[in-house]
């Protein structure tokens, strides 16, 4: 595996492998640019306020 990807040596984790999350899109005729834009309008930006209530993500305890 490691010659497939180089770099990815450099990387990995015995315990865990490279501990990376790839995000792929396969298509045609794709617009590169607003996909990032889309993705990027998802990230949390610092002092922006955060419901935790509301938040489909919150750990159940």
């Amino acid at each position: 595996m490691f010659t497939i990807r180089k770099n990815l040596a450099a990387i990995w984790d015995k315990k865990f492998g490279d501990r990376m999350i790839e995000l792929v899109f396969i298509g045609q005729y794709m617009n590169k640019e607003q996909i990032i834009h889309d993705l990027d309008k998802c990230l949390f930006r610092e002092n922006e306020p955060l419901d935790i209530l509301s938040d489909p993500f919150k750990l159940k305890y």
